[in-house]
């Protein structure tokens, strides 16, 4: 099965979000499906020496940064009147 997942937070080892992150993509990988990771670069080295180390030819890993936040909201502390799309 092909999987896309979004995690913003994805750091090998580490506990709570960060680690979730990771260990779900590592645990479908593992599990047989082919897994295209959408996350930021914070926690590249740790999840590319994982994948070289653990040969996960079906995890591929796409990093992403999100938008700052900022940008949406204008002086009055509101959400601006420019288009505004938001999935999560």
């Amino acid at each position: 099965m092909n999987i896309l997942l979004s995690a913003f937070t994805c750091v090998p080892g580490s506990a709570s979000e960060y680690g979730n992150g990771w260990n779900w993509a590592y645990e479908l990988a593992r599990s047989g499906h082919r897994v295209f990771l959408l996350t930021s670069s914070a926690g590249k080295a740790k999840i590319e020496a994982i994948v070289e180390e653990e040969a996960l030819p079906n995890l591929e890993i796409i990093y992403i940064e999100p938008p700052h936040v900022s940008k949406w909201f204008n002086a009055k502390g509101t959400v601006s009147n420019s288009s505004l799309v938001l999935v999560h």
